[in-house]
């Protein structure tokens, strides 16, 4: 398998599972729930779900360990449907009109876990450079 065949399934792997934690976070969401009287729990994104994908950014790093251009775009496969579902859960706060205002911070999580996947795809990328340079 060459270097960049790896890379590709690694990338694969994140972007897949990204969707899928993704897909999960949303579905799993308990909405608004009472809790009696005037007391409400309003959940529209399964935020601790969506710390699953801090799982998939050590695989960013093995895949940069082959291409890192490859891992660049498993990265971005990791980040966009983070960040497609941060938007559909503010629009789910703001049309059911729960929202605060503070609903626009759930993109913080997608912005962090890129900065994550960044670093990692750097690290991944530096060691295989290494590498290449001691056996050759």
């Amino acid at each position: 398998m060459t270097a960049r065949t790896t890379a590709s399934l690694w990338s694969a792997v994140v972007t897949i599972g990204s969707v899928v934690i993704v897909l999960i976070a949303l579905n799993n969401a308990s909405g608004v729930i009472n809790l009696g009287k005037d007391d409400y729990q309003v959940e529209f994104i399964d935020t601790p779900m969506l710390g699953a994908a801090l799982l998939l950014v050590p695989l960013l790093g093995v895949a940069a360990h082959r291409s890192v251009p490859i891992a660049a775009l498993g990265l971005v496969g990791l980040v966009v449907p983070l960040v497609a579902g941060a938007w559909v859960a503010v629009r789910r706060y703001e049309d059911s009109q729960w929202g605060d205002g503070l609903e626009g911070l759930g993109y913080l999580i997608p912005i962090g876990i890129g900065a994550l996947g960044l670093v990692a795809v750097v690290v991944g990328g530096l060691i295989g450079r290494r590498e290449k340079r001691l056996t050759h």
